[in-house]
């Protein structure tokens, strides 16, 4: 976990020192490094909170740099990811803390996709109900 925060730290740094490809390769390394944590399930809640913090590090970084479709795939990528955790562990999900997170994580991450694609929806995003709300 110390790591991955470290990636993190080291991913924020860069991109303030405008740093972009070394922050980029930071940030990518913490997503590396937080998927891997849903292998030892050690404290769900970190876990999810370390992926989501990731993708949406990434998302935020390529929003701000103007590359919306960019970011929107990254959201994308952390809701599948929640989504298909629940799908592989919900059979031996027996602490409910563990859905728990994943439900959290996976609503967080729903939220932010929406808000961003209602901020660029008139911009480089298509724009039909379906592309918008593909979750509902």
């Amino acid at each position: 976990m110390e790591q991955w925060r470290q990636s993190i730290i080291l991913g924020n740094q860069s991109a303030g020192e405008h740093k972009l490809i070394v922050a980029l390769m930071h940030y990518h390394q913490a997503k590396l490094r937080a998927e891997s944590l849903f292998s030892d399930w050690f404290n769900p809640e970190e876990a999810v909170a370390a992926v989501v913090i990731s993708y949406h590090s990434l998302a935020d970084f390529y929003s701000r740099k103007g590359k919306p479709k960019m970011a929107e795939r990254e959201l994308r990528r952390a809701y599948y990811f929640m989504s298909e955790k629940l799908d592989v562990y919900a059979g031996s999900m027996r602490k409910s803390e563990r859905k728990a997170a994943l439900l959290y994580g996976q609503k967080q991450t729903y939220m932010a996709l929406l808000s961003h694609l209602n901020h660029y929806q008139e911009g480089t995003t298509t724009t039909n109900s379906a592309t918008i709300y593909p979750f509902v």
